[in-house]
């Protein structure tokens, strides 16, 4: 990192923080009270609120730990409908509709069509086995298909999202596939414990709200991650696991 790119860092984390105080909280206060008299649901402000941090803290991960994790969206995704529907029935989703993906794209490997037609296919066929999934994963209650104005639009999306993430490749290593999908998960449920989600087991709840609290109530700690992030976008050394990886070279 050069003087000129510290400098440059300094001032703009300045100006970000002055902005912040001076406006940005303003308007986020002015926003949240706005939309308290619509009705509508608190963890879906809050997890407006948490974007940042979690982009934040994947492109952190990526660039200064070394860890691969994919896109934005996945993550946010996970995130958010753990936050509306519990984490334990988020995973049940993704598990079932990336399995469901990996079985179609098996049926259909051989199946010669240009890219655009092959995946339309593939997204058809996940949605016809996904519906003959749900009675199961409803009577296993594994899901909870009462609440359909947050569980279907998500299946929906899921579908969509694993045809993305496994692709139209019939030569996809499984083994990669899984790798990916389990980091992203590992990385999510991280996040979504940080940020406040809760985890319910024997009949406990388990929560970490110091984060949540804070960014409740003082909703302009949000430039933080922004700051972050021009930090991190400037590093230029070696990354944490490069670091492990060789460090007997770099003893000599």
């Amino acid at each position: 990192m050069t003087k000129q790119n510290i400098v440059r860092i300094v001032s703009l984390s300045i100006i970000t923080l002055f902005l912040g105080n001076v406006f940005f909280f303003n308007l986020i206060s002015t926003s949240l009270a706005f939309l308290e008299p619509l009705s509508l649901i608190p963890i879906s402000i809050y997890a407006l609120l948490t974007i940042p941090f979690i982009v934040a803290a994947i492109t952190f991960t990526k660039h200064i730990i070394g860890i691969n994790i994919s896109s934005y969206q996945i993550p946010l995704f996970i995130i958010a409908s753990a936050f509306h529907i519990g984490f334990f029935q988020t995973i049940t989703l993704i598990l079932s509709t990336f399995l469901i993906a990996l079985t179609s794209r098996e049926l259909l490997k051989n199946l010669h069509l240009h890219n655009a037609s092959k995946t339309a296919i593939i997204i058809s066929m996940n949605t016809l086995l996904m519906i003959m999934a749900l009675p199961l994963l409803q009577n296993i209650k594994f899901i909870n298909l009462q609440n359909q104005l947050l569980v279907l639009p998500i299946i929906i999306f899921l579908i969509c999202l694993t045809e993305r993430t496994v692709g139209t490749q019939s030569k996809t290593d499984l083994k990669k596939d899984f790798s990916f999908l389990a980091r992203n998960l590992i990385f999510s449920f991280i996040m979504y414990l940080i940020l406040g989600g809760t985890i319910t087991f024997n009949n406990q709840i388990f929560s970490f709200d110091i984060l949540k609290e804070q960014i409740i109530a003082k909703p302009e700690i949000i430039i933080i991650p922004i700051i972050i992030n021009f930090l991190v976008g400037v590093y230029t050394g070696l990354r944490l696991n490069e670091l492990f990886r060789f460090r007997q070279l770099l003893k000599r």
